[in-house]
C-alpha cells in the first residue's frame, strides 16, 4: 500500500528478560489504513532509528497476511513528506463507536492484541486513584496510564475534551498521543 503515512504513536514495552518491543503505529492518508511497524531490541542494543510521532512519511508498506491486516513491513524507505493537514481520520465519536469496532475486528481476528483507538471529544480525568476516559454520553473506560503520561495529559486537556490515539486492549486503552489542530503530541514528550 503506497500512502502518505502520519507516524500518530510509539511505544516500547518489555517482552521477556532482556526483549524489548516498540510498536510504532501510522496512519495512511488517503487510505485511512493504520499500520503497525515492530522493532525488537535485546539485552544493551538500542532500537534500530525509527520514526518520530507527528512525523509525515511517504512510501509503501506490505501488509503481513490477517483477516484484520495491521501489522506491516516498510517495502521501500519511507521518505520524509511535508506536513499536510490529518483529514478523514478513521475516528470514534463515541466509546460505543469504539466498542462495536473492537467487536468487529475481533469477529475476524480473535487473537487481536492491540487495537488502533483515534477517539474523537473525549475528555481524561482521574478518580479515587485510577484514570479515565469519558465520552459526551457519560461512558468512560480506564486507562493503562499512570502518573507520568496521564497526569499531562489532564493537564494538556484542562478539563475539556479532545482527539486522542491509543492501543486498546478490550479492557484499557493505552493513550500513546494527543491529536490537536497543530499536529501530535506525543505523550512520551510531555
Amino acid at each position: 500500500v503506497r500512502n502518505r503515512w502520519l507516524v500518530i504513536g510509539s511505544v516500547e514495552a518489555p517482552v521477556e528478560d532482556a526483549l524489548r518491543l516498540r510498536r510504532t503505529w501510522l496512519l495512511g492518508q488517503p487510505s485511512k489504513r493504520f499500520a503497525l511497524l515492530l522493532d525488537y531490541a535485546h539485552g544493551g542494543l538500542g532500537f534500530p532509528s525509527g520514526y518520530p510521532s507527528g512525523a509525515w512519511l511517504e512510501g509503501a508498506l506490505i501488509y503481513y497476511p490477517s483477516a484484520f491486516p495491521l501489522r506491516a513491513l516498510v517495502a521501500e524507505e519511507l521518505t520524509t513528506a511535508p506536513a499536510g493537514p490529518i483529514e478523514n481520520i478513521p475516528e470514534y465519536n463515541s466509546l460505543d463507536e469504539l466498542a462495536t469496532a473492537y467487536a468487529a475486528a475481533l469477529g475476524v481476528q480473535p487473537w487481536l492484541e492491540q487495537f488502533p483507538a483515534l477517539v474523537h471529544q473525549i475528555t481524561p480525568y482521574q478518580e479515587k486513584g485510577q484514570f479515565y476516559l469519558a465520552d459526551s454520553a457519560g461512558k468512560r473506560l480506564p486507562l493503562t496510564n499512570t502518573g507520568n503520561t496521564a497526569w499531562p495529559l489532564i493537564a494538556v486537556s484542562a478539563g475539556r475534551p479532545i482527539s486522542l490515539f491509543g492501543e486498546w486492549n478490550g479492557s484499557r486503552l493505552q493513550v500513546l498521543s494527543i491529536l490537536t489542530p497543530a499536529g501530535i503530541i506525543s505523550l512520551e514528550n510531555l
